[in-house]
């Protein structure tokens, strides 16, 4: 949570040339434990909302491909409150493009480029989206540049990935994404997911 309330920073790593320094690590040799590991810490931190800058094709849509593709371990109901039914973006084109379209029994998926499409911009990239709302450069890398980081320059390459949470964190809080959500919910009397899509 934030506002001065607990949270925990840590990483989860998996197969890493080095330890991030003051950062809490838990390191891994095999990566289906991570994953298991990594669920069951969200299931005891029980957050309300979990939230990703782009949850589709990075941050949990990367992980809940990963764990499908490579282990057949469907992370969704794992991450989830109670086991029903919950759905990730497979399937989903129409939510895959207009939502998160990842559904997580008991919690909310919040995409944060999405509600912040209201600064009209031309390209809703962190990297843009952080120049224009805090006002802060961050560098752009291709993926080619990141897998050479991992092996090169590790921590340069973890403080990146650092600087893009606090990013995000920061967006939701400056923008009032959550707050706005919650209060346009309760004056309309529609569910928090629904004021965003």
């Amino acid at each position: 949570t934030m506002n001065g309330s607990s949270y925990e920073e840590g990483a989860f790593m998996f197969n890493c040339p080095q330890i991030i320094p003051k950062i809490k690590c838990r390191v891994f040799s095999n990566e289906l434990v991570m994953f298991e590991e990594f669920a069951d810490f969200v299931r005891n931190f029980d957050p309300d909302i979990i939230a990703g800058y782009e949850v589709n094709s990075s941050s949990w849509g990367y992980l809940i491909d990963r764990s499908r593709a490579i282990y057949e371990f469907d992370f969704v109901p794992e991450l989830s409150r109670v086991h029903f039914k919950s759905h990730s973006k497979m399937g989903d084109h129409w939510g895959y493009t207009h939502t998160s379209a990842i559904k997580i029994c008991g919690r909310h998926v919040l995409n944060i480029w999405r509600p912040l499409r209201s600064l009209n911009l031309l390209k809703y990239t962190i990297e843009n989206v952080s120049y224009h709302a805090l006002h802060e450069r961050v560098p752009h890398f291709t993926n080619k540049t990141l897998t050479e980081m991992f092996s090169q320059d590790f921590l340069s390459l973890a403080s990146h990935f650092l600087k893009k949470l606090e990013l995000d964190a920061r967006l939701i809080e400056t923008q009032e994404l959550i707050t706005r959500a919650a209060e346009e919910a309760r004056l309309i009397g529609i569910d928090f997911y629904d004021v965003y899509y």
